[in-house]
């Protein structure tokens, strides 16, 4: 996709309630039925080694929003998560 918004979009017209899109040491973007809104990312300074990050945003997010968070709190953390494995 040329954007997060076309990621979205693809998404959104499959079917799906939440789409998060990570863009690297960008800002995330994140829609649900609250609209579109742009996260900062957590700044890493001394990156070793990025495998696993996207595993560990996944499995933060998901432990979050199970667990009662809100979409953009389940982001939050799964964003700080995902920065200690890097």
């Amino acid at each position: 996709d040329a954007s997060p918004v076309d990621t979205i979009t693809r998404y959104r017209d499959c079917g799906a309630r939440i789409v998060a899109v990570k863009n690297g040491e960008a800002d995330l973007t994140l829609w649900d039925a609250e609209g579109t809104r742009h996260l900062q990312a957590n700044p890493v300074s001394n990156v070793i080694d990025t495998t696993a990050a996207g595993d560990s945003f996944g499995a933060g997010f998901m432990a979050g929003f199970a667990t009662g968070e809100s979409c953009d709190q389940a982001a939050q953390n799964a964003m700080s998560l995902a920065a200690q494995v890097i």
